[in-house]
């Protein structure tokens, strides 16, 4: 199954816990918020992944990779400007109908 997770988001309410962090890497007990959620898809029977980004997308590239470290493949879709969530899920729509 494969699964799409928007990460794209600025995270300006959560600026004083994230600080230099996209939204999605707030850390939860020493790990990001995202590695949590994608690991409990994972068990779930999720094993290819989207992640939708835009803000510090490369901060999250770097952490996740491909997905191989988690015995998954993750692809990313980034956004040159933040398009919400109509337009990030109109940049997968080729993507994710074939």
């Amino acid at each position: 199954m494969q699964a799409v997770i928007l990460a794209g988001g600025f995270g300006t309410r959560l600026r004083p816990v994230v600080q230099d962090l996209p939204k999605p890497m707030a850390p939860v007990n020493g790990k990001p918020f995202l590695e949590y959620l994608t690991i409990n898809l994972k068990k779930m029977g999720f094993s290819r992944f989207i992640f939708c980004v835009h803000y510090l997308a490369k901060k999250l590239k770097e952490y996740f990779g491909d997905g191989s470290g988690y015995g998954i493949t993750i692809e990313y879709s980034v956004e040159e400007k933040p398009l919400g969530t109509g337009g990030a899920l109109g940049l997968l729509r080729r993507r994710l109908l074939g």
